[in-house]
C-alpha cells in the first residue's frame, strides 16, 4: 500500500498547476547570496544541479573547491571518474528523494539536497568534499590504494588530501539541515511566483503529474490521466514530451521505481513480491524497467542501498 504523507504547501502548489523547471531555480539572485554566506560559516563550495545530472551552477567562482579533488581531477582519466561518481550519487538522491550523505570515490564526504516542489525534485544541491576528522597516515595509506588507478609517485595527491577541509560530523549535519530548509524554501517561493504567471500548458502538465504522483500503483489509463489534467489524450502526450523530454509511461515507471526503492531499502520483501506490488505484471518487466531508469539490477541496487557496498558503480 502506498504510503499516506500529509499534505503540505508544496503539495497543495502542486494541485494548483504549478511546474517548476531547473531553469526557473538556476535563475534565482537567492542562490549567490546563500552561498556566500554557507562558504563563511561552513567554508564550503556549492553547486546547483539539474535532476539528470546534464546541467550544473556553481554558486561560487570555483576556486575554493578541494585542492584535493583539483589534484584527483588532473590525473587521466580523473575528471571522468568524479563526474560519474557524482552522477550515480545524484541518481540516488533523485530516486530516494531524501538528502544523500556520502563518501566519493576518492575518500571525501559529500552531500546531497534535493530541491522538491510536491511534482518531484526539481534540482540538487551538492556540496562537500570535506573529511569527518583530520586525516592520519593509515587513513592515507588507506586512500592511497583506492587511488592506484591514478599513477605516479602520489606525493603531490597525499600534500593536497592533508589540505582537506575538516567538518565534525555535527557540524555536517547542521550543513545539511539548513541546505534542506533553504532547498525547502526557495522551491515554495518560486511556485507560488510561477502560480500566478505561469504558462496555461505548464499548468496541464503538473495536473497530470500530480494525477500520477497520487494514482501510480492503480492500473491507470492514459485517458485518465489526460482527464485529470483538462487536456485531450493527444495534446497531453504532446505537451509532456516537449515540456519533460518524457513519455507519460516514462513518469509512470520512474514513480513507480522510486517506490520499488522504498520497499527494496526498507523491507524483507523478495524482488518479485514488490514488483507486483508496485504495478508491474511480471518480474522480467520490472527488471527491465529498473534497469532502464537507474542502470542496474534490482538486487544489485538493494545490496549498495543497505551498505553493503561502499561505492556506487561509476561505469
Amino acid at each position: 500500500m502506498q504510503k499516506s504523507q500529509a499534505a503540505g504547501p508544496a503539495d497543495a502548489l502542486q494541485a494548483a498547476g504549478v511546474l517548476i523547471r531547473f531553469e526557473d531555480l538556476a535563475a534565482l539572485p537567492v542562490f549567490p547570496e546563500f552561498y556566500r554566506l554557507i562558504r563563511r560559516l561552513f567554508g564550503v563550495d556549492i553547486a546547483l544541479v539539474s535532476r539528470d545530472g546534464d546541467r550544473g551552477r556553481m554558486l561560487g567562482a570555483g576556486l575554493e573547491r578541494n585542492p584535493f579533488c583539483r589534484a584527483v581531477q588532473k590525473r587521466p582519466g580523473g575528471l571522468a571518474r568524479c563526474r560519474a561518481c557524482d552522477s550515480a550519487h545524484a541518481q540516488r538522491a533523485v530516486w530516494e528523494q531524501r538528502p544523500l550523505r556520502y563518501t566519493c570515490h576518492a575518500g571525501l564526504t559529500e552531500f546531497l539536497i534535493p530541491i522538491e516542489a510536491g511534482h518531484g525534485v526539481i534540482a540538487l544541491l551538492q556540496c562537500g568534499q570535506v573529511l569527518d576528522r583530520p586525516p592520519s597516515p593509515r587513513d592515507w595509506a588507506m586512500l592511497e590504494r583506492r587511488l592506484a588507478w591514478a599513477g605516479g609517485d602520489g606525493r603531490d595527491l597525499r600534500r593536497a588530501f592533508a589540505r582537506s577541509k575538516v567538518l565534525s560530523r555535527e557540524t555536517q549535519k547542521d550543513l545539511m539541515a539548513l541546505l534542506r530548509l533553504f532547498a525547502q524554501e526557495v522551491a515554495l517561493s518560486q511556485a507560488r511566483l510561477l502560480l500566478v504567471e505561469q504558462d496555461p500548458r505548464d499548468r496541464v502538465i503538473a495536473r497530470a503529474l500530480a494525477f500520477l504522483k497520487e494514482r501510480f500503483l492503480d492500473d491507470v489509463t492514459l485517458g485518465q490521466v489526460a482527464a485529470a489534467a483538462g487536456a485531450s489524450v493527444r495534446n497531453l502526450v504532446r505537451l509532456i514530451r516537449a515540456r519533460t523530454s518524457a513519455t507519460v509511461l516514462d513518469h509512470l515507471h520512474r514513480l513507480r521505481i522510486a517506490h520499488a526503492c522504498d520497499r527494496l531499502r526498507q523491507t524483507h520483501d523478495k524482488i518479485g513480491t514488490i514488483a507486483l506490488a508496485c504495478g508491474f505484471g511480471s518480474i522480467q518487466h520490472f527488471n527491465r524497467v529498473f534497469r532502464k531508469v537507474l542502470g542496474m539490477t534490482p538486487h544489485r541496487w538493494r545490496l549498495q542501498a543497505l551498505g553493503r557496498s561502499r561505492t556506487l558503480p561509476v561505469s
